[in-house]
């Protein structure tokens, strides 16, 4: 088997990818139904009950809640113990030391759920499925036809049942979202 090297242009890139999804539609809605439930009890496993246990977590909240304030990639104060917290509120200052893909995804979590610890959990719990499906893509189109929706969901379930992945949804880190998307840069790069 030769592989085809020939430049491809994103349009046909993305028409492949969508063609790929479209054909594997129940399997990926058999892992979203069976992964999302694992993953949120797994990571809700580790989580301490009222606040992410990790400063990084608190910073990328509070970055997120202030871009959904519109107040921009901002640091409120020096050490906030919960990013639904109100009070104790300095000016806004400049937050240069934290990368933004995390919190500029966080957004639409918080918007919808509100400034809530909860909603980085949540936001975790979907870049961890995103994580899984891609892992399903993977395997899939590593393996071939015959055996590659078997090895699919074995990487996907392994994925999602992974305790490294809980320790980080429950920590509400950036880790799933980075799993996500390597896992979908993959995906797309083996579409060609």
């Amino acid at each position: 088997m030769t592989a085809d090297l020939r430049p491809m242009e994103w349009g046909e890139l993305i028409e492949r990818s969508l063609a790929l999804y479209r054909r594997s539609f129940v399997t990926l809605y058999l892992i979203a139904l069976v992964g999302a439930p694992l993953v949120a009890v797994g990571g809700l496993s580790w989580f301490h009950g009222s606040y992410p246990s990790t400063i990084d977590a608190v910073d990328y909240g509070q970055i997120a809640r202030n871009l959904l304030e519109g107040r921009g990639f901002t640091s409120d104060v020096a050490l906030p113990v919960s990013i639904a917290f109100p009070f104790g509120r300095a000016l806004p200052q400049p937050l240069n030391f934290r990368p933004p893909l995390f919190p500029l995804a966080l957004v639409p979590f918080l918007a919808a759920l509100g400034a809530r610890d909860a909603a980085l959990i949540a936001a975790d719990i979907a870049f961890a499925l995103l994580g899984g499906i891609a892992a399903y893509f993977l395997g899939r189109r590593v393996c071939g036809r015959d055996r590659g929706r078997a090895v699919g969901l074995a990487a996907a379930a392994v994925t999602v049942a992974h305790a490294g992945v809980w320790l980080e949804v429950g920590n509400a880190s950036a880790e799933p979202l980075a799993l996500a998307l390597v896992g979908l840069l993959f995906v797309a790069l083996l579409a060609r």
